[in-house]
């Protein structure tokens, strides 16, 4: 979301992440925030907790998942809405599990995206040409005036269908890694096997500190300083603040397109 930049230097981390939390009080925890690399963007600060009731749909597995858009020079709140309820979220759930809870929804459309990509297989099966004369008639409309319509109708599925047959079974593929981990496994080891190349276990390697820490800086500020400097090309920064004491802060960086890695960015 834009913002407008004032002449001022922008507020700090820690400023606006008080913001935040003054939005939501005590009773909602600051969960996350994204922070684009353009300086035009507001700070997108979320509030989530994952709920443990009985109820089947997707609304009864969190508590609450809210976001606040905050200007960071001014720490004015921009926009602030339900995430639960906002539009493109619901129609991502209603995909991947019909709204109803992962655990139910999830098996129902991969089960459902199985049975569709077997209707596709052996679609393709059936519609075969078994020779050169039925070969003429699969692949193009060859319609003359006396052509009837049920001859165009069988045509219009016949010739359609498998021109979009890669498209279906692409989106149905992908479907089923996501909803079945043994796929997406079976898949992985497929192609490792075709590029000869056996799985391998990389270890992070440290970075060196390329931006100096100001001890009067919070350190979510230098964390911030920090990312920046190692990561300049960088499309947005994601921090997922602990939500216990003994937990890590989580900061992931993103870009817009894949990034080779050398050894001075490798994490």
């Amino acid at each position: 979301m834009e913002s407008t930049s004032p002449d001022h230097e922008r507020q700090s981390f820690s400023t606006l992440l008080d913001h935040a939390e003054q939005h939501w009080g005590a009773e909602k925890q600051v969960s996350a925030v994204e922070i684009e690399n353009n300086p035009q963007r507001t700070w997108h600060f979320r509030a989530y907790k994952e709920d443990d009731n009985d109820g089947i749909w997707y609304w009864n597995e969190k508590k609450y998942y809210e976001s606040v858009f905050i200007n960071p020079y001014t720490a004015a709140n921009v926009y602030s809405e339900n995430a639960e309820f906002e539009f493109f979220r619901v129609i991502l759930y209603l995909h991947w599990s019909l709204l109803f809870k992962n655990d139910i929804g999830q098996p129902i459309v991969g089960t459902a995206t199985l049975f569709f990509v077997l209707l596709l297989l052996t679609g393709l099966y059936l519609w075969w040409p078994k020779n050169k004369k039925a070969r003429r008639v699969r692949f193009w409309f060859r319609w003359k005036n006396k052509t009837g319509i049920k001859r165009k109708n069988y045509d219009l599925h016949n010739i359609l269908g498998f021109y979009s047959f890669t498209i279906a079974l692409i989106l149905g593929l992908t479907g089923m890694i996501w909803a079945f981990p043994w796929f997406d496994e079976s898949v992985q080891q497929v192609l490792n096997k075709i590029e000869n190349k056996a799985p391998e276990t990389v270890l992070a390697k440290p970075i060196q500190s390329k931006a100096h820490f100001n001890t009067n800086l919070s350190v979510y500020d230098n964390i911030l300083n920090e990312v920046q400097v190692t990561y300049p090309d960088a499309h947005a920064y994601y921090f997922y603040f602990p939500q216990k004491e003994e937990a890590p802060l989580n900061v992931y960086i993103r870009y817009e397109k894949v990034m080779p890695l050398s050894s001075d960015n490798t994490m």
